[in-house]
């Protein structure tokens, strides 16, 4: 089986509980460092808001990892 990654921008955060409960999940487990004191869905919608997007990579329908990506002006992705 593949590991396939799912592209997630505002409208599929927002239409989809699985992913959303997926994704949170995924981002409690970072360093503390990484995160905003103000907790995981709030990193989250930051980066959405900010037109920013994740990749998600799946496997056998299960979610391993997840990069918030931002898309800098000239077409370079930072990712963390």
């Amino acid at each position: 089986m593949p590991v396939t990654l799912v592209y997630i921008d505002h409208a599929r955060w927002s239409a989809d509980e699985h992913l959303r409960l997926d994704l949170q999940r995924i981002f409690e487990d970072a360093p503390v460092t990484r995160l905003p004191a103000s907790g995981v869905e709030d990193f989250i919608e930051h980066h959405l808001a900010r037109r920013q997007f994740f990749a998600c990579a799946h496997f056998n329908e299960h979610l391993l990892a997840a990069v918030a990506i931002n898309e800098a002006d000239d077409r370079a992705w930072w990712l963390s």
